[in-house]
């Protein structure tokens, strides 16, 4: 819903428990900058089994949330 607020979930409190995609907020690395980038968002699985998101590049996730739902919309755009 319009103005609802984001429930991110910190890292260092609580992982996913399954596979699913989640929208994450990170740290990446820029190779061009030397530099860590702050509040990179992105969509990664968390890999339970594993101990690690599916990321292939440097990234330290530091808060998750579940996908939030698609916005309604008249037609079918997203099916």
């Amino acid at each position: 819903t319009a103005g609802k607020p984001f429930n991110w979930i910190d890292c260092d409190v609580h992982l996913p428990e399954n596979s699913a995609p989640c929208l994450v907020v990170c740290r990446t690395w820029s190779m061009t900058e030397n530099a860590w980038k702050e509040g990179t968002l992105m969509i990664l699985r968390y890999l339970p089994k594993e101990h690690r998101w599916n990321t292939s590049g440097v990234a330290d996730v530091t808060h998750w949330m579940p996908m939030p739902e698609l916005p309604e919309t008249e037609g079918d755009i997203y099916d």
